[in-house]
């Protein structure tokens, strides 16, 4: 009798370990505190999360701070494919930094591992730069290797390392996303195109109001605010191709004189779930006026052009869409970076330069083409 109840026990306490080990995980929450993992772009091109899915403020993967690392780096893996040979690496990575005094800052450096256990050297990710008291982050950040998987295979599991290698209390980065790409992520045979769509004048994205937001260390961070919080305004692309330039248009209406240039949060995110975030120096924009047929009011109307493709010769940063597939949905999302009473939504009324005049007019559709 003894002897069944020290089995009985044993079992039950075994069955109350297991259930301790998995609340954390089973727990649905928990669960979306992290985008859902990304499908290859295409065998060349992989994101690392899916933009799509990422939660208001995401749980934190750190990247690990030392002197001294005892295989303790950010161990990011990307399954590739395509059976080509590589002559060209890219990663790009989405990254936010911790709060820190003005003047220093984390030195995250990046490193490679092929499939066949080829290592690239360690190469210093510049994705942060400080001016006075604030500090510029730039979530397409990109690390370039040419010369050191010449003649590997892209087929295999690659693995990108992550680390700060200076123990000096500056705070830890977290990652966010990452993007492997190889041979430029155009595979062999790759078909060109170009196609576009508009977002309809009746569309409720026109009618909403931007949410803001105002943690300064955070601006501008979609792993703070959640993909479904913004403004979202989708573009369905039929075509089918690889994509190597776009143009998204569209105008906004700002009340109490906000001006969007320097306080609108913008991110592209591709059907495959690869992002670009632009900052104020990719716009071209035209402002005004503030009168609408005569009738005078306090709104201001801007008119946005963005525009980028293969041939830019950005330091640093490609396109930061070659070669994933055009077809499916394509979303752009806008908030308010700044809490400051200003509101902001996306206007079908746009400014227009006629004859050198800016001329307000009405029934103008926000588009996006891609070629």
């Amino acid at each position: 009798m003894n002897k069944d109840r020290l089995i009985l026990l044993a079992l039950l306490t075994g069955v109350l370990a297991v259930a301790a080990c998995d609340l954390p995980w089973e727990n649905e929450k928990d669960k979306k505190r992290l985008p859902d993992r990304a499908a290859a772009a295409n065998p060349l091109l992989r994101h690392y999360y899916d933009m799509r899915t990422m939660p208001a403020d995401m749980d934190p993967i750190k990247i690990p701070e030392g002197d001294v690392f005892d295989k303790k780096e950010l161990e990011v893996k990307f399954p590739m494919g395509g059976s080509e040979v590589v002559n060209e690496v890219r990663v790009r990575l989405y990254l936010t930094p911790p709060q820190y005094a003005a003047g220093s800052g984390p030195d995250i450096e990046c490193k490679v591992v092929a499939p066949d256990g080829t290592a690239s050297a360690w190469q210093e990710v510049s994705f942060i730069s400080v001016s006075g008291t604030e500090f510029v982050i730039n979530r397409n950040a990109e690390i370039i290797f040419t010369t050191q998987f010449d003649g590997t295979l892209s087929d295999g599991t690659w693995k990108v390392l992550l680390r700060d290698p200076v123990r000096d209390e500056d705070g830890r980065v977290s990652f966010r996303n990452g993007t492997l790409r190889i041979n430029g992520g155009l595979p062999a045979g790759s078909v060109f195109g170009a196609d576009s769509d508009v977002l309809a004048l009746n569309s409720l994205a026109y009618n909403h109001i931007w949410h803001q937001e105002s943690d300064g260390r955070r601006r501008r961070d979609l792993s703070w605010v959640g993909f479904t919080t913004p403004v979202r305004a989708d573009f369905t692309i039929t075509g089918s191709f690889a994509v190597t330039s776009f143009t998204l248009s569209f105008a906004t209406r700002s009340t109490f004189q906000g001006d969007p240039t320097t306080e609108m949060a913008l991110i592209i995110i591709s059907p495959s779930g690869g992002w670009y975030q632009p900052s104020e120096l990719a716009w071209q924009v035209e402002q005004g006026p503030i009168s609408d047929g005569g009738q005078l009011t306090s709104d201001e109307i801007s008119t946005f052009t963005i525009s980028r493709d293969r041939a830019d010769s950005f330091v640093g940063d490609s396109f930061p869409f070659l070669g994933e597939p055009s077809a499916g949905t394509w979303t752009v999302l806008f908030w308010d970076a700044d809490e400051n009473g200003d509101r902001h939504y996306l206007s079908p009324k746009s400014v227009v330069d006629i004859a050198g005049t800016l001329t307000l007019v009405d029934g103008v559709e926000a588009s996006l083409t891609l070629g």
